[in-house]
């Protein structure tokens, strides 16, 4: 298998896990492109439309729908260009600048950076390591 390959299953992987954690996690298949780089190879397949994911933690991230994407820079009041919020942890902001994804911590009027990640697959990889696996009951 290739890199390639290699990558398009985590995003695939990311995908089954998901909805397996809750079949109520909706994601469709994505009819134009996303002008985002860093997040296009989940969101130009598979567009998250109502996405929570439940970590071990019992803390939860929601992935939006690209619909949302100038919404939630309204939201969140970012005012740099250049970067595109997808997910939100806990109501924190989860966002892409300079092809990385960083988790931003908020709750004044500034923001600092409590995770990152290299690329979107990394992002998903954490993700999948860390989520609530359902009771076998």
């Amino acid at each position: 298998m290739n890199r390639g390959d290699s990558m398009n299953n985590i995003v695939e992987n990311f995908v089954v896990a998901a909805k397996k954690q809750d079949t109520r996690n909706m994601f469709m298949p994505t009819i134009t492109s996303i002008a985002c780089d860093a997040i296009r190879p989940l969101y130009d397949k598979w567009q998250p439309t109502d996405v929570e994911i439940v970590f071990n933690n019992l803390t939860s991230i929601r992935f939006y729908p690209a619909s949302k994407f100038d919404a939630l820079l309204s939201e969140y009041n970012f005012s740099k260009l250049g970067i595109t919020i997808f997910a939100s942890w806990e109501g924190d902001p989860i966002y892409v600048e300079n092809e990385h994804i960083y988790i931003a911590i908020h709750g004044c009027e500034t923001y600092s950076i409590d995770k990152e990640f290299s690329s979107i697959y990394t992002f998903l990889d954490w993700i999948m390591q860390n989520m609530k696996q359902n009771d076998p009951c």
